[in-house]
């Protein structure tokens, strides 16, 4: 209003000119832009600060949970964050015959883009980034995941890390199917890939966890697989082949996956109960994550791991079967 007051007092003009007209629309886009890029910038930084909080509790919670079904009293629930400060005070080892590049580069693509998924989940700020297609970025982000830890464990020349990278591969090919027909499920039945879009639905009609409940079911069990936990850890099998792909990682390098760990967590928990859960306020949300997390550690100390072909068996049967049936109820 004050650059129409002056332009009005100086010109004593009444009509304006369409050129001036165009200047001052530019201009309030200018500070319009400019104002919600300063409240977006604080929002972001303080959505991830609480994602990589949050998921190191889960986390922590998860190591909890295991030890108490163990009868150990295990770790404090913040041992994961010492466990990264101590990882980032030591030294980086690098295998002779390893490819250099891939072997610094997949690290920080994994962290990278579990970090982007965490930004694209509608928590705590979460208007702040989002799209029409936000569960198609969300499936290419979690591929993006699963190719830079195989190639991580390939750019190791280790024969455990070449075994996890394969396992890795192989159990993605057998699981993704299904969670890809699960989420097409869901945009079916409510008609966009739009996860604010998804939350608004379920707000007037209800969680889809009713209307779907074979697509949540599926959508839980690959969460199980892409957490590495049992029956379904293949890929990091400790008492076979240790750590998985990560066995030649060390100091800051195994940080950057320690990190992306807890993001993971963080997000596949976050995104089967914006999915299937409802529209939760951001304190309920937090709460139901640790309840899901508590579920996948009981299902972890209860169930010895599936054998790769067992689980390559159990993925293209019993769970691409039940997705089907999913996406059937969500047609019909």
């Amino acid at each position: 209003m004050l650059y129409w007051q002056a332009y009005l007092r100086q010109s004593g003009e009444k009509e304006l000119k369409t050129n001036d007209f165009g200047d001052a629309v530019n201009e309030a886009m200018f500070l319009s832009v400019a104002v919600q890029e300063a409240v977006f910038l604080p929002m972001l930084v303080l959505k991830v600060f609480l994602a990589f909080l949050f998921g190191m509790l889960l986390v922590g919670f998860g190591r909890k949970m295991v030890a108490w079904g163990q009868s150990r009293r295990g770790p404090p629930v913040f041992q994961p964050a010492l466990d990264v400060f101590k990882l980032f005070s030591k030294q980086t080892l690098f295998p002779k015959s390893a490819n250099l590049v891939f072997f610094v580069l997949s690290p920080v693509a994994v962290f990278a883009s579990a970090l982007v998924l965490v930004i694209v989940l509608p928590v705590f700020a979460g208007d702040a980034v989002s799209s029409d297609l936000d569960l198609l970025v969300i499936v290419f982000l979690l591929l993006m995941v699963v190719m830079f830890d195989a190639v991580a464990g390939f750019a190791g020349k280790s024969i455990f890390g070449a075994i996890g990278a394969s396992r890795e591969l192989t159990a993605f090919i057998a699981y993704e199917v299904p969670f890809i027909v699960s989420i097409f499920s869901v945009v079916v039945k409510v008609g966009s890939f739009d996860l604010g879009a998804i939350s608004a639905w379920q707000a007037s009609n209800g969680p889809l966890a009713m209307f779907l409940p074979f697509s949540a079911l599926v959508f839980f069990l690959v969460l199980i697989a892409k957490l590495r936990k049992s029956p379904f850890d293949v890929g990091e099998a400790h008492q076979e082949i240790i750590a998985g792909a990560k066995t030649e990682y060390s100091g800051i390098l195994l940080a950057f996956f320690e990190m992306a760990d807890w993001l993971m967590t963080f997000f596949m928990a976050g995104l089967f109960l914006v999915v299937f859960a409802g529209a939760l306020s951001d304190v309920f949300l937090l709460a139901s994550m640790f309840a899901v997390v508590a579920l996948v550690c009981l299902l972890d100390l209860s169930f010895a791991r599936l054998r790769i072909d067992q689980f390559f068996r159990v993925s293209w049967t019993v769970l691409l079967a039940l997705s089907l049936i999913g996406l059937l109820t969500a047609v019909f």
